[in-house]
């Protein structure tokens, strides 16, 4: 079903890391094993072959995810669905895109968003306007919407707890009789 070779260096001679190449539904797959020894690489091409053979998905690449793909599959999905304003979700997405924008997927953590978070609640006194914990919570959940899709769509191994933050009371008597 597949089998392991060396990748040739500039200089002609074999490189140190093992390659695999294996076949998923009649189409090759290349990728690295990262192992320099061949009976790791060769127990690593062992379980990818297992993985094809359960009709299980195989997720080459969920540590190179990048958040941007992420909030671009969450724009593609409010664009079909129609759930939400893209205007909306764009504003929203500006600070978002500020903080996350290059990171991996897979490094975005409770401690990540705390420090979002933080980050958020600074600019509060910097604005003549501040940022209120609504506006912050309603960030956060669009990242944790990102996250839910990037989990169903195999992107994302796990989407991380992310605590909302307390909001203020709504406010009472706009009009007054009389």
């Amino acid at each position: 079903m597949g089998y392991l070779y060396r990748r040739k260096l500039r200089n002609g001679k074999p490189g140190g890391i093992w390659w695999m190449k294996y076949y998923v539904n009649g189409r090759p797959v290349r990728e690295s094993t990262r192992a320099d020894k061949e009976t790791e690489a060769r127990r690593f091409l062992r379980l990818r072959e297992g993985a094809v053979a359960r009709g299980s998905p195989i997720p080459p690449r969920i540590d190179r995810v990048l958040y941007d793909e992420l909030g671009a599959d969450l724009c593609q999905h409010y664009r079909t669905t129609g759930r939400r304003r893209l205007e909306e979700v764009d504003d929203r997405l500006v600070h978002l895109n500020r903080f996350f924008r290059g990171r991996r997927a897979a490094s975005i953590d409770p401690v990540l968003i705390t420090a979002y978070v933080a980050r958020r609640q600074a600019e509060r006194t910097k604005l003549e306007r501040p940022t209120s914990n609504r506006t912050i919570n309603i960030e956060l959940s669009l990242v944790k919407r990102m996250l839910r899709l990037g989990y169903e769509n195999g992107k994302v191994l796990r989407v991380p707890p992310i605590k909302m933050l307390r909001e203020a009371s709504p406010r009472e008597g706009f009009f007054e009789p009389g």
